[in-house]
């Protein structure tokens, strides 16, 4: 399934020869794993493959639970080296 091409994606199209950085929200894109290659098509038809890159889609809540773990691991981490620095018999 070709998602954006050159020939209709203004973004595209205005990068010229030397390419640039690209930008997709695909809003029809469901849950799970997902590939996205970007592919340069020749003239003569010929396809090469320039980059790929593979995206997690995950649920909105589940990105939220993470991030929460992340900070609250992240304060036990700096509680415990406050503590242990109190600690520290060569002080």
């Amino acid at each position: 399934m070709t998602v954006a091409s050159y020939e209709d994606w203004a973004p595209l199209k205005s990068q010229g020869e030397n390419g640039g950085t690209y930008t997709l929200l695909d809003p029809d894109t469901e849950l799970g794993d997902w590939i996205y290659r970007v592919i340069d098509v020749e003239a003569n038809g010929r396809n090469s493959i320039l980059c790929q890159v593979l995206v997690e889609v995950q649920p909105k809540g589940e990105v939220i639970l993470q991030y929460i773990g992340a900070v609250g691991f992240a304060t036990l981490l700096g509680g415990l080296c406050v503590y242990a620095s109190i600690l520290d018999p060569v002080q």
